[in-house]
């Protein structure tokens, strides 16, 4: 990677880091078609399809994010890269399972924001729960 595109990816790191923005209508098509991914730990994924994902389980790296929940859109295209991207985050390096979330509601999807401008991270505001959630090995992707 070049010196260049490490500084650009540095500052919208940092500068863009709890998303604002609201999910246009091709992401709400790709989370109501494919769902939302929600890396984690194997030793808590069956926790998390019993209960959902909740938040304020780790620390928030600014006050905007306490008690947010963060996912990525399930797709296919950039699976491994957000696998690069999560295990390259602090001690996120010891995920090794994904959880699936399909079925949302549209009244849970309007409350989403998405960092568009860098990795297209999606949050929620608060425990995020439907009927249909799966856990996977990130070696045996989708």
């Amino acid at each position: 990677m070049n010196i260049f595109k490490e500084i650009t990816t540095f500052v919208l790191e940092v500068y863009y880091h709890t998303p604002k923005e609201i999910l246009n209508d091709e992401e709400i098509s790709l989370i109501k078609s494919n769902g939302l991914i929600h890396f984690c730990e194997g030793s808590v994924a069956k926790n998390i399809v019993e209960e959902g994902v909740k938040g304020n389980m780790k620390k928030a790296m600014r006050k905007a994010e306490i008690g947010y929940t963060w996912f990525y859109i399930n797709s296919e295209e950039t699976f491994n890269k957000n696998v690069e991207i999560i295990h390259h985050k602090g001690q996120r390096d010891k995920y090794d399972s994904y959880v699936v979330i399909k079925d949302l509601e549209i009244t849970q999807i309007e409350k989403m924001r998405i960092r568009r401008k860098s990795d297209g991270a999606v949050i929620y505001p608060g425990n995020l729960h439907t009927k249909n959630m799966k856990a996977y090995l990130i070696n045996n992707k989708i």
